[in-house]
């Protein structure tokens, strides 16, 4: 029950392939409050559920927060 381990690099490779932006608790919290919503605003807004596990929701298998190379909130 360790779970899956990853941060970020910022390097966009996971964020324009086909895949998932797995989601803790922390991350939601840091980029709802970016943008200035409640955790469960971010979650309905942003996110969905995909075999028990939190990811956000992607475009054209691109993130939906990637943008010329960096994200807003990091």
């Amino acid at each position: 029950n360790q779970g899956i381990r990853f941060r970020c690099q910022k390097c966009g490779a996971c964020c324009v392939k086909d895949g998932f932006v797995y989601l803790t608790y922390d991350d939601i919290k840091l980029v709802a409050d970016y943008y200035n919503l409640t955790v469960n605003e971010f979650k309905k807004k942003y996110t969905k559920i995909d075999n028990g596990w939190i990811v956000l929701k992607n475009e054209k298998n691109n993130c939906i927060f990637y943008q010329n190379d960096i994200y807003p909130f990091h």
